[in-house]
């Protein structure tokens, strides 16, 4: 029963990928029933909590989908990102993520429908939102919802749509 937190990067110790809030977040949730699942390659294997299972770099696709499809949700502390493969990747799985309101991932989370946004860099509100997510068990709220919003967003027929439409949108608009 206790909450199953995926953390997934290439490298969880890279600050541009949240490093020094993973270990924040990690601090806090140290004597707490949540459980993590951490994904990516960590430089002091020996500093993490009992409560973090490490997997390293996982490359076996089979393997990454089942650790999507265990967790409870996806945390993505990064300050700063365009369009995280994991938030994809975790939305196609139904997974739902937490992330920082940067870059591209306010397109990619709908907040309060597929996942959460905490404001920019402020890891005090990620961990908040964080543990309100965990003590009402809000992800049990999402299934169904982040897969279909990301079909709507990233398949095939979709991406082929937009872009027909913005052709056809800039030839209207002739030579500027």
């Amino acid at each position: 029963d206790a909450p199953l937190v995926l953390l997934a990067s290439g490298n969880l110790s890279e600050e541009r990928k949240g490093g020094s809030f993973i270990s924040a977040i990690l601090d806090s949730f140290r004597n707490s029933t949540v459980r993590f699942l951490s994904v990516g390659h960590v430089e002091k294997k020996t500093d993490l909590p009992e409560n973090v299972q490490q997997f390293g770099f996982v490359t076996d696709e089979k393997l990454m989908a089942i650790l999507y499809s265990a967790a409870d949700f996806l945390l993505h502390p990064a300050p700063i990102d365009n369009l995280p493969n994991t938030v994809a990747e975790a939305s196609c799985c139904d997974l739902p993520s937490l992330a920082f309101a940067v870059g591209g991932l306010p397109e990619m989370i709908s907040d309060g429908q597929t996942g959460w946004l905490a404001p920019a860099s402020d890891s005090m509100k990620l961990s908040k939102r964080m543990s309100e997510i965990i003590q009402h068990k809000k992800h049990a709220q999402f299934k169904d919802k982040p897969r279909t919003f990301a079909i709507s967003r990233y398949a095939e027929k979709a991406i082929a749509s937009h872009y027909l439409h913005l052709f056809e949108e800039l030839q209207q608009s002739g030579p500027s």
